[in-house]
């Protein structure tokens, strides 16, 4: 069984309620992040696998709740097999992975369990770690809408315009082809289609443009997916209540 773990499912299940508060608090964690994501691979036994990505500089947090003493760590080179870092507890989300490529860390959970509840370890005993070489982070805060989007009514004239902010490890260009942006919501057939399909992202601030297509059939809020170069989801959750 895989679960996708992203703060995006949290998103979708606010996307009927009509509390702007709640949404609200979920998209200031959105703004300007750089997207993370992780697959957990669940065996036979109860135990688990999990593949995480990550870009440079970033560190795995997710397990804080979990780590402890009794947990020992290795994080691995999947280059040339070198044990870059080794601990036990917290010190594994002290760790940046600040060269790109992939990693493996090893988990030694010697926790006691409560056989009674689950009675296996709430920590994967392997993690295998891709990390990009490229940053990309959509600023949400700056996003415009050059019209209203209206339920019933066709958006095919609305432009969207975003800024985005690019870091690449070795400064060269990098070529980015734009998927269209899927919405979530009830009744939304909406989609942003990029106005450049394919760009070459440099490092610093660039804007991105879009124009929308389709309609939004009932009231409701909407949140848009977009995806970065890393392929990775950023949601937009447009706070404005479509009516």
């Amino acid at each position: 069984m895989k679960t996708i773990l992203n703060i995006t499912l949290i998103m979708r299940s606010l996307i009927s309620i009509k509390c702007v508060s709640l949404i609200i608090a979920l998209s200031i964690l959105t703004n300007t992040s750089i997207a993370q994501s992780t697959i957990h691979d669940t065996h036979e036994d109860g135990n688990y696998t999990a593949s995480k990505f990550l870009t440079f500089g970033q560190s795995i947090e997710e397990y804080n709740n979990v780590l402890n003493e009794n947990i020992s760590w290795k994080v691995i080179s999947s280059a040339d097999k070198k044990v870059l870092s080794s601990g036990a507890g917290l010190g594994l989300s002290k760790f940046k992975f600040d060269i790109p490529g992939k990693y493996t860390i090893e988990i030694d959970d010697k926790s006691p369990h409560d056989k009674k509840s689950c009675g296996h370890s709430h920590m994967p005993n392997l993690i295998n770690v891709e990390v990009s070489g490229v940053q990309m982070s959509y600023d949400f805060t700056r996003i415009k809408f050059s019209e209203k989007i209206v339920k019933g009514m066709r958006c095919d004239h609305i432009a969207v315009s975003v800024p985005i902010r690019v870091v690449s490890v070795d400064e060269k260009p990098v070529t980015f082809n734009i998927p269209d942006i899927r919405t979530a919501g009830i009744g939304t057939e909406i989609i942003a289609i990029p106005v450049q399909r394919q760009i070459e992202l440099v490092n610093g601030e660039q804007i991105l443009n879009f124009k929308l297509s389709g309609v939004a059939n009932d009231e409701a809020y909407i949140m848009f997916d977009f995806v970065d170069v890393n392929n990775q989801v950023q949601p937009y959750s447009h706070l404005e209540f479509i009516k």
